[in-house]
């Protein structure tokens, strides 16, 4: 069985009127299954027990665990890199949440998936009702056509490499407000000096051809997982 990794990283300034201020995201009213887990009756609290027993298993404490500071971007990308085979960033889709803790919380989206609960984002926020900002995220090189430009295979072409962190707001549970999305970026580079984002709203066409080339890249280098998928929940 493949073993997932789930990061925590506590992020300053979250309240700073420059980014989310006192803004926090409520669950979609229009997401069906989002109103099942939300509800009430018996049928929602069995589904809010099985929710909060998978967020304890993807995020309980190991004997693995690595705990430290991030300083600056450079710390961010090592994280990513830690206990790969060749040191690489790997073609990933990554599912996260702010939560209300200002805790972000994110694991590869397989992970979510590998675990009987009807929506990712709410097995990362532990069924909260109200959250920051949620969504999914990759990373890709800074060169022309992004991963599909990428043709090296060793750890050496990543050093000479610069990488930015896209992420979106691709999350039907909670919806989060795209106008939000510059804030969000704002967010990040400021808790990680020296971090390139790209935040762009679920539907942008440029979202859709990064994680193409994300996924055809990961296809290519037989690095693919079960899991790696661009839907909305």
């Amino acid at each position: 069985m493949h073993q997932y990794a789930s990061w925590r990283i506590s992020l300053n300034g979250v309240s700073d009127p420059r980014f989310f201020g006192n803004v926090h995201q409520h669950w979609n009213a229009e997401h069906k299954l989002a109103k099942k887990i939300f509800g009430h009756g018996l049928p929602s609290e069995v589904l809010l027990h099985g929710i909060h027993k998978a967020h304890h298993v993807l995020y309980h404490k190991g004997t693995a665990d690595v705990h430290g500071n991030l300083i600056w971007a450079g710390d961010l990308l090592d994280i990513f890199k830690a206990g790969t085979i060749d040191n690489r960033l790997r073609p990933v889709l990554y599912t996260y949440v702010i939560d209300d803790s200002d805790m972000w919380k994110f694991s590869e989206t397989g992970a979510a998936l590998s675990v009987n609960v009807v929506s990712k984002h709410i097995l990362h926020s532990a069924a909260s009702p109200t959250i920051r900002y949620s969504g999914e995220f990759h990373w890709r090189p800074v060169v022309d056509g992004y991963w599909s430009g990428l043709h090296g295979t060793n750890a050496l072409e990543d050093a000479s490499t610069q990488w930015e962190l896209v992420i979106d707001n691709n999350s039907g549970t909670y919806a989060p407000d795209k106008r939000l999305l510059p804030n969000l970026k704002a967010l990040l580079e400021f808790n990680f000096p020296g971090l390139r984002v790209v935040a762009l709203e679920h539907e942008d066409p440029a979202l859709k051809l990064s994680k193409e080339a994300l996924a055809e890249y990961a296809r290519r280098q037989r690095h693919h997982r079960p899991g790696l998928e661009w839907g909305r929940s």
